[in-house]
């Protein structure tokens, strides 16, 4: 069984979609509304599988098990507080954006001003981009669900090509998270994209990409390669049924095969 746990395609693929399947199927019956977090499940998983939870010292990977532990918090908030729409942004994009800006800070430190301020911009922009069109998608599961499977496999694949594991099991666990519930959706399951699903799934994944750019060698130039998954998604009618949905996944893996062929030649790899 050790050994068994200790298999990176387990930490990182088949127990975070084996636990999220799980989650879906009880948050389905009790808090429906709240049955997008089995996608914090699946990423919880794979922390518990690779490093635990322990927080000291705070490093970057560290910062984002705790945005991993804080985001259902802010979920609750959201969902069962009723926030006026002028608020609405501050919870969705500027708590983000300071918590992204505070984990990447160590690495910005070691720059010069001009390079700070244009590398905290690309990865501000980065984040509005991928939040704000994975916030179009709420109300269309098949959409979200399967974009934000993608996203977060190729992430993950990226950041293990630029040479962090952790971070790259990390990515593919919020993936096979989401792949789960597309899983459940083909198979008539009614599954609700709400932002218990959407603003985890996206900052988990903003997270993960930039703390591969900021702390390992995954170049940034494979951001715009990865933001194109959920652009083109917007842009892509997922349809009904199996074959439609199957449509969609190939289309907006488009992108994501760019992402990961890019990092790989980035990092070496041959062209044959």
């Amino acid at each position: 069984m050790d050994s068994l746990l200790t298999n990176p395609a387990v930490q990182g693929g088949i127990a975070p979609f084996i636990v999220a399947l799980l989650g879906y199927l009880l948050l389905q019956r009790s808090l429906p509304r709240f049955m997008g977090l089995a996608l914090v499940l699946a990423f919880l998983t794979a922390v518990l599988l690779t490093t635990g939870f322990s927080l000291s010292p705070l490093t970057s990977s560290r910062k984002i098990l705790l945005a991993g532990l804080l985001l259902p918090a802010l979920v609750t908030v959201i969902e069962q507080i009723k926030i006026p729409a002028r608020l609405l942004p501050l919870y969705l994009f500027a708590l983000p954006i300071l918590y992204m800006l505070w984990m990447i800070s160590p690495a910005l430190s070691r720059e010069s001003i001009a390079t700070q301020g244009l590398a905290a911009s690309g990865a501000v922009l980065y984040v509005i981009v991928i939040i704000g069109s994975l916030q179009q998608m709420k109300g269309n599961a098949v959409r979200a669900y399967g974009s934000l499977s993608i996203l977060g496999l190729a992430t993950g694949i990226c950041a293990l090509l630029g040479a962090t594991a952790l971070l790259g099991q990390w990515g593919m666990a919020v993936g096979a998270g989401a792949l789960a519930g597309l899983a459940l959706i083909i198979f008539k399951q009614q599954l609700q994209a709400q932002q218990a699903l959407i603003l985890p799934g996206a900052v988990l994944s903003v997270l993960l990409a930039l703390g591969a750019v900021f702390y390992a060698s995954l170049p940034w130039f494979v951001l715009i390669a990865l933001a194109l998954i959920p652009l083109s998604a917007n842009r892509i009618h997922p349809g009904k049924g199996s074959t439609q949905t199957l449509r969609f996944l190939i289309l907006i893996s488009i992108p994501a095969g760019a992402a990961v062929f890019l990092t790989w030649y980035n990092a070496g790899g041959p062209i044959y």
